[in-house]
């Protein structure tokens, strides 16, 4: 586990890989912390699939990127900004 700004993102709960990294599953920690009561990991792992929303996080392993792929990644970042629709995913 990570803590990642207002998320924790489960590093072993790989969702897929892209080009540029990995894609883990991540819950707001506030939803996650008023959730349970110990500090064991394996009741954090229980009980995130029974808890609110669960987000995808995409790790990004930033040392060994190109500027040319540097550039692909803030042009992916800004294009998924600007998608609006209940279909389609947004970015937090």
């Amino acid at each position: 586990m990570r803590k990642v700004n207002d998320f924790i993102v489960f590093m072993d709960d790989v969702l897929g890989e892209g080009q540029y990294g990995k894609v883990c599953k991540a819950q707001l920690a506030a939803e996650l912390l008023s959730s349970i009561n110990g500090s064991k990991q394996q009741a954090v792992r229980s009980t995130v699939d029974i808890t609110k929303k669960i987000y995808a996080c995409k790790i990004i392993e930033i040392s060994d990127i190109s500027a040319e792929d540097l550039a692909c990644i803030h042009k992916e970042v800004r294009i998924h900004g600007m998608v609006r629709s209940p279909h389609a995913v947004r970015l937090h």
